[in-house]
């Protein structure tokens, strides 16, 4: 048998067995059939190309569709699909080709020679052959490519699922991005009403940034599509924006939402036109998954700042704050360190609901607890207590201190003024104080009864000033009262800030 004759015998002869990866026998049928051509299409002459053909046209029998596995489900595919039109299109030329070897057969037997127009035919036939072989191969190279991205994207998404933490989930996203396309720096922009705030966890740039500053301008004017500037000219891009001069090439990605885009994702790298249309498409397929996971975790995050800030004043919710001060309480009890506990609440709160209206109520108490926590440190906790009542955890005080500490609260808030659209006037804050005592405070509802108490006296008393705890213990009464007025307890006060 003539040379390239065997490469054809042994692939023809496998026509018959399932391929592990094609999912039905007519499919696998066209995998090996491709094979064979691809082995041998041009050592096929034309006598031995007719006697294989005989041979084997046999094995070229059309296929169902709706061939079923060793389970009896049924497995077709639209890649099955397309493997069996490619066949039926092969069968086809093939079977040209077996009909004008057969001519060719028959005139080489009877010493006729060969016909121009039948080698002709038998050549327009092969070139057909090999030209279906190619769009066959182009195509399975597509779907591989395309299985490849779609495991890829399906990992990225369980990924970018594994957390609804914010910044954790902003974290992912740039770590999956490097999966799929390269970059010399990242950075995710929030989108609000006409204006970009970078993310916590991006790297340093303006906090904000309006929506019409360039590059971000040509954004907006072409969503949903991918901003791509492949040659950056760096004397176009606003001086506001962190732009490095080594960056060359800029990428925004929209991550789009029903109303719009809810952040952007920026590529900057060192190289001039450093993406692709395939990177492009990787993004553009990316852009769903992770608008999917910032959606969830930034309805998560909101979420959970309900339940953990008060949404009128910012301080702590009263469940929240009990939550962390409780482990504050357990650390000061097994280091043995100081810890002092505030309560207060706004004098004749009342009287200024009645007079200006709740709304400006409300604007009081959000003045309370801002000027409340300008002066005290990082590390101390506000919460509300219940209306106009609030809690404050200082971990590491002694008593002394904690008094001074809530002076200096009272007195700022004191000489501000809270401003309305039509006027101004002053609050003023009463409060009381208490100091863990090791081996006897074995609950912080105990500092908190003991501060509350003393609010009420500091408010007895005339209000608009801070009490200290009095401290009874069964072998001896020990009371220990402050009162601070304007100006006493000055040395305190210097210590306070010294503290902070």
């Amino acid at each position: 048998m003539a040379a390239g004759v065997g490469p054809v015998e042994v692939s023809l002869l496998l026509l018959g067995h399932d391929h592990a990866g094609a999912g039905t026998r007519g499919a696998a049928r066209s995998v090996y059939l491709v094979e064979s051509m691809k082995l041998a299409p041009h050592e096929m002459a034309p006598h031995t190309l007719a006697e294989s053909s005989v041979r084997f046209a046999s094995m070229l029998a059309p296929s169902s569709v709706g061939d079923e596995d060793a389970d009896g489900v049924g497995r077709g595919t639209e890649l099955d699909r397309y493997l069996n039109s490619i066949g039926h299109r092969l069968r086809t030329e093939l079977t040209n080709l077996l009909g004008y070897s057969e001519s060719l057969h028959e005139a080489e037997r009877q010493d006729e020679g060969f016909q121009t127009s039948a080698l002709n035919r038998i050549e327009h036939a092969g070139q057909m052959v090999v030209n279906i072989v190619e769009e066959l191969e182009m195509h399975l190279v597509r779907e591989h490519a395309k299985r490849n991205l779609a495991r890829t994207l399906r990992k990225i998404s369980m990924v970018l699922a594994s957390s609804l933490e914010l910044n954790e989930v902003i974290l992912k996203i740039h770590e999956c991005i490097a999966q799929i396309t390269h970059f010399d720096r990242s950075q995710l922009y929030w989108v609000y009403d006409g204006y970009l705030e970078v993310a916590e966890t991006s790297t340093s740039a303006p906090v904000r940034l309006d929506i019409n500053t360039a590059p971000f301008d040509q954004v907006f004017k072409n969503l949903p599509q991918i901003q791509y500037i492949a040659r950056v000219d760096h004397g176009q891009v606003s001086s506001v924006v962190d732009f490095c001069e080594a960056y060359n090439s800029w990428l925004c990605l929209p991550l789009m939402g029903p109303r719009g885009p809810i952040a952007l994702i920026t590529l900057e790298s060192e190289e001039v036109d450093s993406y692709d249309d395939l990177d492009l498409g990787l993004l553009n397929a990316f852009a769903h998954h992770a608008f999917l996971a910032l959606s969830n975790a930034r309805r998560y995050s909101e979420t959970r700042k309900l339940l953990e800030f008060d949404p009128l004043t910012r301080a702590l919710s009263r469940s929240h704050f009990f939550d962390l001060a409780q482990h504050k309480f357990e650390d000061a009890r097994r280091a043995e360190e100081p810890l002092c506990v505030v309560m207060f609440d706004v004098d004749h709160f009342k009287r200024v609901n009645d007079v200006y209206g709740h709304p400006i109520g409300d604007l009081a108490l959000q003045h309370v607890v801002d000027h409340a926590q300008l002066a005290l440190r990082p590390v101390d906790l506000v919460g509300r207590y219940g209306g106009e009542e609030f809690v404050v955890l200082l971990p590491g005080i002694e008593l002394g201190v904690a008094m001074a500490i809530a002076d200096r609260v009272r007195r700022r808030i004191e000489i501000t003024e809270v401003e309305t659209k039509n006027e101004s006037f002053h609050v003023t804050i009463s409060a009381g104080v208490a100091m863990y005592h090791p081996g006897q405070d074995t609950e912080l509802s105990a500092l908190i009864q003991r501060a509350d108490a003393a609010l009420y006296r500091a408010k007895a008393a005339g209000r608009n000033q801070v009490i200290a705890e009095t401290l009874e213990e069964e072998t001896a009464e020990l009371t220990v009262e402050m009162s601070i007025e304007a100006g006493e307890f000055s040395e305190f006060s210097e210590r306070g800030k010294s503290e902070d």
